[in-house]
């Protein structure tokens, strides 16, 4: 392998655009000036050389990788070449650091793991969410939120110790794990709350998962005398919100209604109908999606946070469909996408509800006036 296959390890070892092209240049011939290698020899940490001295580190360490790949009979990492150079001249390096880079990678994931359980931290959990929440934007795609809390937690604590505690809690944490797919994320969110997120889940697949989660903590035994259970709160994008705090917020909303109706379930969170009335509806439209193709459909009514219609096929829960309708005119076309959240058979036909996607809320706005009746 050459010095120019090796051109991307070379960057990483001299870091910042500068020293990188001051490299690409040595290694195309260009001559060893004391510009070019102070900049190259600016870049290694912890050390410090003039322009003059920095011309003949930079020549030694060329010279001694050549050398290298010579009495080796192979291809040398230029940055072991320097490294060795390095340690032949102490004097060069003020402070040495030596990093191993398998014990970096492990300190990287350590950081992101909770100690305890095994599963993602908040801090993780907070860049999670965000890049899914990015994610299903940008492809319209659906997820979910799953918020946890652990019934009576507190009172295991006082009666048999935080010994028994943190059994509980790895144990909830090893059943969480057992359950998820490979795109699923599970944190401990903080004390005896866990979070999961669940990519490309719509309200009834999150439901699912959760009730199966439920099941298995009953059935784990800790101590003779102490029954497990949580009680569990489930937001889905868009319909449930469209940022992150709305998410979780919504959530926590759902899960607090399950700790009031006795604890031990799990609760859906609904958007509450005052904020967003719904209007019934006298309208067609014509609805499609990528896969399908509805038809003319009947709009049964409409709100700013979604929509029912009954349509001669079946939509799909988390299927993205698109209504265009147009003016009274039959001139200006309103299309607008939305994510099916329920379906069901009504007499022959069928009916679906959907949650508007992100989209232009003057669009929306007109199209809700369009097809409202009255």
């Amino acid at each position: 392998m050459s010095d120019r296959d090796n051109q991307w390890e070379l960057f990483d070892f001299f870091p910042g655009s500068s020293a990188a092209e001051s490299v690409r240049r040595i290694i195309d011939g260009a001559s060893i000036d004391p510009e070019l290698s102070a900049r190259v020899v600016a870049s290694l940490p912890n050390v410090t050389l003039d322009s003059e001295r920095s011309v003949a580190v930079l020549d030694g360490i060329m010279a001694h990788h050549q050398r290298l790949a010579q009495l080796l009979s192979r291809s040398v990492d230029l940055r072991v070449a320097a490294m060795d150079y390095a340690v032949a001249h102490p004097e060069l390096i003020e402070e040495p650091i030596v990093v191993d880079r398998q014990a970096l990678a492990m300190s990287r994931r350590l950081a992101a793991v909770d100690g305890l359980t095994g599963l993602f931290n908040r801090r993780f959990l907070d860049v999670a969410l965000t890049k899914e929440l990015n994610r299903a934007r940008r492809y319209e795609q659906v997820f979910s939120v799953l918020f946890i809390d652990l019934d009576d937690f507190k009172q295991v604590n006082d009666t048999y110790g935080h010994e028994l505690g943190d059994v509980v809690l790895q144990t909830v944490g090893r059943e969480i794990r057992d359950l998820l797919r490979q795109e699923d994320i599970a944190a401990r969110y903080g004390g005896e709350e866990f979070l999961v997120i669940l990519p490309q889940t719509p309200t009834s697949g999150a439901l699912h998962f959760a009730e199966r989660l439920l099941s298995r903590i009953r059935a784990v035994s800790v101590h003779p005398e102490v029954r497990l259970s949580f009680s569990g709160g489930i937001s889905s994008f868009p319909q449930s919100g469209t940022t992150v705090d709305d998410l979780v917020r919504s959530a926590d909303t759902a899960l607090y209604q399950a700790k009031r109706n006795g604890k031990d379930q799990v609760r859906v969170f609904i958007v509450d109908k005052r904020r967003a009335p719904r209007r019934s509806a006298d309208a067609h439209a014509f609805c499609f999606a990528d896969d399908s193709d509805f038809g003319e459909v009947q709009v049964c009514d409409v709100s700013t946070s979604g929509l029912s219609v009954e349509a001669e096929t079946l939509a799909t829960p988390g299927q993205t469909i698109r209504l265009r309708v147009r003016d009274d005119e039959g001139g200006t076309v309103y299309e607008i996408a939305a994510r099916v959240v329920w379906s069901r058979k009504a007499g022959k036909a069928y009916r679906f509800g959907g949650a508007w996607a992100a989209t232009d809320e003057d669009i929306l706005q007109s199209l809700i006036d369009r097809v409202a009746a009255g």
